[in-house]
């Protein structure tokens, strides 16, 4: 698949792209299971689900300091890439719930939260054309109380030495499945900075009475793309009697496609 080109990114990001040594900093993604409200950190990126039941799948994202220098100072931009579901077409049902998340969710093509598109792309077995990227920060900018605008708010941080969720999908294997896996690739984007956008309206506090509150716009310069090394998140389902039954197919169809997965490289 031809990957998104960096002036791609950052025009859909509504930022400006420049260069960055990229020794200085590194990218790391990995799996989670949501648990309730609570992010389960799975060990080794790989979960047990021998129970056979469905289980909620985030992949994160985040940029960290290393021992050349720190982070970009505005964390985490986004990932585009694809995802690809290995084994037999019977072997498992996955499914965007619902895909893309806030605030990864600027680019409103179409594909933006993959191809096939929903509804009848799911249960899918690959996905390409993911546009996970945020876009600018746009914050409502008050009055204080001696009548005068109160200090612009900051942007909102993402990803910076921490993890953030991007992209949210349902794993289910199916009866008498055997081990899989689910293959993250691509490219991630991070901001250097964050500078006020053109579109920021202060907040009009000459009424005392009446203050019109304005907005800041804080748009981001994306520093370049880093290629995605392949994440694979690895679904554990020991059924030692069924897997024998499903061997020969799970091997020819690792890179599986469903008939209705139609899709194009970017």
């Amino acid at each position: 698949m031809t990957m998104f080109t960096l002036r791609r990114a950052a025009l859909l990001a509504g930022v400006v792209a420049f260069a960055q040594p990229a020794s200085a900093w590194y990218f790391e993604t990995r799996f989670v299971e949501r648990v309730g409200n609570v992010d389960v950190v799975l060990p080794g990126n790989t979960i047990d689900a021998s129970d056979g039941s469905p289980r909620n799948i985030r992949i994160q994202v985040g940029v960290f300091d290393d021992a050349s220098g720190p982070a970009p100072g505005g964390g985490v931009a986004g990932w585009l890439g694809q995802l690809t579901v290995s084994g037999a077409v019977n072997n498992s049902d996955e499914r965007r719930t619902p895909g893309r998340l806030s605030p990864f969710t600027f680019a409103n093509f179409p594909y933006s939260n993959g191809v096939p598109l929903l509804p009848d792309g799911d249960p899918f077995t690959m996905l390409t054309q993911i546009d996970a990227v945020a876009g600018p920060q746009s914050i409502p900018w008050a009055c204080g109380p001696d009548g005068q605008p109160l200090p612009a708010p900051e942007p909102v941080i993402r990803g910076r030495n921490t993890f953030i969720s991007t992209f949210a999908f349902t794993i289910d294997p199916n009866p008498g499945a055997i081990n899989y896996s689910v293959t993250v690739t691509g490219t991630r984007n991070a901001y250097d900075r964050f500078v006020q956008n053109p579109f920021t309206v202060p907040p009009d506090c000459s009424d005392p009475d009446n203050p019109v509150p304005g907005t800041v716009v804080w748009s981001g310069l994306i520093v370049p793309t880093a290629p995605l090394t392949p994440v694979a998140l690895n679904v554990v389902v020991p059924s030692p009697g069924a897997a024998a039954g499903l061997l020969a197919g799970s091997f020819a169809a690792l890179c599986r496609r469903r008939h209705r997965a139609r899709h194009s490289s970017v």
